[in-house]
């Protein structure tokens, strides 16, 4: 007597959904090879920000206007002074802290307006950078905007019209 097999034959299943997959993964391989393909086109530019650092002022006494340079990438379609001083008001990163840089200006100030002409930036800031005060606060603030703008050949001196820079 012959005995009937009722297990099912999965070698077509399989296969079909083998091929589900490969086609699956072939697909956004192409896909994201297009986008990797789009990023590569862009190019970014280095610019530096300017910050305090406890660690490296190395005067007897600590010098409100000494400041040093960290490295920031940004897009290079945006507007170099300007894309480096959104940097700056993102202030230091973390390892940047521990570090010993640091920032006086205070976080939640942002960028209203960046005007350059004939080699003078004027400058100006919204939100919470006018709260503070004192003569090293200011002098602070003052020299990361102004190290960080100066990085550029075409901007030789800063303005501020916002009255809360006066020491």
């Amino acid at each position: 007597m012959q005995k009937f097999n009722w297990r099912p034959n999965f070698v077509p299943v399989i296969r079909l959904a083998l091929s589900l997959v490969l086609a699956l993964l072939l697909t956004f391989l192409l896909l994201s090879s297009d986008q990797k393909e789009k990023d590569s086109h862009e190019v970014w530019r280095k610019v530096r920000v300017y910050f305090g650092n406890s660690k490296l002022n190395t005067k007897d006494y600590y010098d409100c206007s000494q400041v040093f340079p960290v490295t920031r990438w940004v897009d290079s379609t945006a507007y170099p002074p300007m894309a480096a001083l959104q940097k700056l008001l993102e202030g230091p990163t973390k390892e940047e802290k521990e570090e010993g840089y640091l920032t006086s200006i205070n976080s939640g100030t942002a960028l209203a307006g960046l005007w350059v002409e004939d080699g003078l930036a004027k400058v100006n800031f919204t939100g919470k950078f006018s709260e503070g005060g004192g003569s090293c606060w200011v002098l602070a603030n003052v020299s990361q905007i102004e190290a960080t703008l100066k990085q550029f050949d075409y901007i030789n001196d800063v303005e501020f019209p916002d009255p809360g820079l006066q020491p």
